[in-house]
């Protein structure tokens, strides 16, 4: 897989740094502790592509979650865990989870009708094999809000998401040495650009809570290179003093998930700083369409990724 064949290739490099508490886990440290918890799980009787839920604080408990699932050739459910228990109780049974990996008090005010399974791994390694996973095995549903406002799965597999990454390549030029900024709800697809993209090309993902604030602090702290966000949170990131002048230093800024405003591009401009317009919905795997965004140009919605065809239809569902 992509992730075990970067860990091979520089397993001592760091992979994980918590901004909070400046915990930092090598590709080594974080696939050791992915792979016992994965082979845990498959001892509970995990099977491929069997639902897994996972609810949890945004910690390296929480990464190390999420490979696991993965690894273990299950297919990952990511809850929010600030969802009232109700909610995420109902998310497990409509997606038939086998089991939810997090603590007793995420659900203490609700009835699990499956078994809840604690982060932490046995201290031994398992002699369990991990499964071969294949590329059209789920990876990942997640639940969009919809147009109705009724959560809605969407299902992505191994394959999808390794085409959306190699589409990646052209436009963020992510590589050893960088560092990417995890700012994102696990259960919002963009944390699968931020936190995967970037770890399986060889860069340092700084895991940081959820939103803009403090971003252009962080970006100064840990060298932070790449940030995708939604032009609404950037507007809020660089309302904090030094804001602008730490988002000017990184190599890409990624904006999607709603029109960028030419307003928030004219105050990036005249620097070393690389600016993307990307869309996607959740059907598409992350983003499907990109462009970057040139000075004294109107910001436009971009062109097709690699392997993606995109068309502009009328009213009546017909191409113009």
């Amino acid at each position: 897989s992509l992730w075990t064949a970067q860990v091979a290739r520089a397993p001592d490099a760091t992979a994980l740094v918590l901004a909070s508490s400046g915990l930092r886990l090598s590709f080594s440290q974080l696939h050791a502790r992915a792979t016992r918890l994965a082979q845990h799980l498959l001892g509970l009787g995990v099977l491929p592509e069997d639902v897994v839920g996972l609810c949890l604080e945004r910690s390296e408990d929480a990464v190390v979650g999420l490979l696991a699932i993965l690894l273990s050739g299950a297919t990952c459910l990511p809850l929010e865990a600030t969802h009232p228990h109700e909610r995420r109780a109902s998310l497990l049974h409509r997606a038939r989870a086998r089991f939810v990996l997090s603590r007793p008090d995420f659900f203490s005010d609700a009835s699990l009708a499956i078994p809840l399974v604690q982060p932490l791994p046995p201290q031994s390694p398992s002699s369990l094999p991990l499964p071969l996973v294949l590329p059209d095995s789920l990876a990942y549903l997640l639940f969009t809000s919809g147009s109705t406002g009724e959560p809605k799965g969407v299902e992505l597999t191994h394959r999808s998401l390794v085409h959306a990454f190699d589409s990646f390549d052209s436009l963020y030029d992510a590589r050893p040495g960088d560092c990417w900024a995890s700012s994102s709800s696990f259960s919002f697809d963009i944390h699968l650009e931020e936190l995967f993209y970037g770890l399986t090309r060889g860069a340092t993902v700084v895991l940081r809570d959820v939103g803009p604030l403090g971003l252009g602090r962080d970006i100064a702290r840990h060298g932070i290179t790449h940030v995708s966000t939604t032009p609404s949170s950037l507007a809020t990131a660089m309302e904090e003093p030094g804001a602008v002048a730490a988002l000017r230093t990184l190599k890409r800024l990624i904006s999607g998930g709603e029109a960028l405003p030419d307003a928030l591009t004219r105050q990036l401009q005249d620097s070393s700083l690389q600016l993307l317009n990307t869309y996607g919905p959740t059907e598409t795997t992350i983003c499907v369409v990109a462009e970057k965004v040139e000075a004294h140009r109107p910001v436009r919605l971009g062109q097709p990724l690699a392997r993606s065809q995109a068309y502009v239809l009328d009213e009546a569902g017909l191409p113009t």
